[in-house]
């Protein structure tokens, strides 16, 4: 009997594409980061345009929220439905229009307005990207790509605090808002020109399923919500993704002026330091999970060391500005075992219910920390100190109050980790074994 032959590997310049295309999606994942992270350095700024105060500010910034977390599962519906590169070219002119509407809003409700297109415009970013990265790679690289996807989002983070701060030092906040629409129209154009929603250049091309109708698609998500594995996977991601979403975007750089007794410009240093963290150890988690091909194991190592150190940076005593820069670092690294639960979501539904459930997976992420326990964690600032909430954000409060509304996270952590004991192994290796 002949052995069968192994399939060619496709030829160079197919290789080379599938970068291309993700790198063109991947440009729209850094991009709505950044708009999601612009407010933060224009807090002042938006203050004193619009005559508000920190709760009014606070409720423009979350305006992104309503929106892109509402929409995600509708998002990897219209995705599945008519195919990344034109519903990523539609959502990146969504957002240039939104950036641009909002450089130029004259009143607060101009500006809540446009945020929340900016929302709907970001929804389909992530679940496009990782849709594509799924279907022009092989499946034993997807955790890779997962990871590397992830990481654009992280340095959208930094750049939205490091960069774009700058420029709305020497700029303005309205000039470089406009700016932001030049680029999303760049991105737009450049996605437009190189995406392909699938490979037909492989030796063996993979056969195009036919898109589901939308109401067929909007049928399947009732089975989704059913999928236990898939909800697990959704709270262990999220548990561990919160301590990105509820302290480095929400309540860190105050913590940090306090626990480090630094300045603001160095708290937001330092604060930015987990994004660039998470941003080297994402990849390296994705490499890591192509070499062993198990994924379980990742998140379980990753988990508690970053548990570890997340009890450190709020606990610890005598924590220094250098020490600290350093821990807050390699808890970024560490932390990026998370990215595994994107990697495991593919595995954990059909093929037809693949963007749908990414998108589920990446609103969880977002869901646990922002939505839920950013807000948490204020109230139970409030309710320890006593004061009016549009005080408890800054140094009005103590550390110890900090540290024990804190407590909510490296508590979600070790959530976390019992969750992961009932969340199947997805890894190639147990693929090929089974």
């Amino acid at each position: 009997m002949p052995r069968p032959t192994a399939p060619a590997a496709p030829p160079e310049s197919s290789r080379w594409l599938a970068w291309l295309v993700w790198a063109a999606a991947g440009g729209f994942v850094l991009y709505q980061f950044v708009l999601q992270a612009s407010t933060t350095v224009m807090q002042a700024d938006l203050i004193r345009s619009f005559h508000i105060d920190e709760v009014g500010f606070g409720v423009i910034s979350a305006e992104f929220y309503t929106t892109y977390l509402l929409l995600q599962m509708p998002a990897g519906v219209i995705v599945a439905r008519f195919g990344p590169r034109r519903v990523m070219a539609a959502g990146l002119l969504l957002c240039a229009l939104a950036s641009l509407l909002f450089g130029l809003a004259p009143t607060r409700g101009v500006a809540e307005a446009a945020r929340i297109l900016m929302g709907v415009g970001a929804a389909p970013a992530v679940v496009s990207t990782l849709i594509l990265g799924a279907r022009w790679f092989p499946p034993e690289k997807f955790a890779l790509i997962a990871g590397l996807t992830e990481m654009l989002g992280m340095v959208g983070g930094a750049v939205g605090q490091e960069v774009l701060g700058a420029t709305v030092h020497h700029m303005g906040w309205r000039a470089s808002m406009v700016g932001g629409a030049a680029m999303g129209l760049a991105l737009a154009a450049f996605a437009w020109i190189m995406v392909r929603d699938r490979p037909q250049t492989t030796p063996h091309p993979q056969p195009e399923e036919p898109r589901p109708r939308l109401g067929e698609a909007l049928a399947s998500l009732g089975p989704l919500l059913t999928n236990r594995a898939l909800w697990i996977n959704g709270l262990v991601t999220g548990l561990l993704f919160a301590i990105i979403t509820a302290f480095g975007l929400g309540w860190g750089v105050p913590f940090l002026e306090l626990r480090l007794d630094a300045s603001l410009p160095t708290a937001s240093f330092a604060c930015s330091l987990l994004f660039w963290g998470s941003a080297l150890g994402l990849p390296a988690a994705g490499w890591l999970e192509h070499r062993i091909g198990t994924r379980k194991p990742i998140v379980w190592i990753s988990g508690l060391i970053s548990l570890g150190l997340t009890c450190a940076l709020f606990y610890l005593p005598g924590l220094g500005i250098t020490s600290g820069c350093v821990l807050i670092f390699v808890l970024g690294v560490t932390l990026s075992g998370y990215v595994m639960g994107f990697a495991a979501t593919p595995d954990l539904v059909k093929p037809s219910q693949h963007g749908p459930a990414m998108a589920f997976t990446n609103m969880m992420a977002l869901l646990i920390g922002g939505w839920f326990m950013q807000p948490l964690i204020g109230w139970l600032l409030v309710r320890k100190s006593g004061q009016p909430a549009e005080e408890a954000y800054g140094k009005t409060l103590d550390l110890a109050t900090y540290q024990e509304g804190l407590t909510l996270l490296p508590l979600g952590m070790a959530a976390a980790l019992v969750l992961l004991a009932f969340l199947p192994e997805t890894g190639r290796r147990r693929r090929t074994t089974a």
